[in-house]
């Protein structure tokens, strides 16, 4: 589950902007476990798993020519 799922949008907002905060300004290290592909494509390198395994390692943009998995995975993501 989501840690997010039970708050309401806005704190859901604030979470999410901090994080990316963090992420874009580079603060240390971030780790994140999510299925928000928006986040991600923020992040400088990307362990993608698919049933329990890493099957892709890279940045957003190397990942989506690399990966088809991604690739099906974000375009998913886009059309909901």
């Amino acid at each position: 589950d989501e840690p997010t799922s039970s708050v309401e949008p806005e704190s859901e907002s604030i979470i999410y902007e901090s994080i990316l905060k963090r992420v874009v300004e580079k603060e240390g290290i971030t780790v994140l476990v999510t299925h928000r592909i928006d986040l991600l494509k923020q992040a400088s390198r990307i362990l993608f798993f698919s049933q329990g395994r890493i099957v892709a390692d890279g940045s957003h943009k190397e990942l989506i020519q690399s990966c088809s998995k991604y690739y099906d995975a974000y375009h998913k993501w886009e059309q909901e």
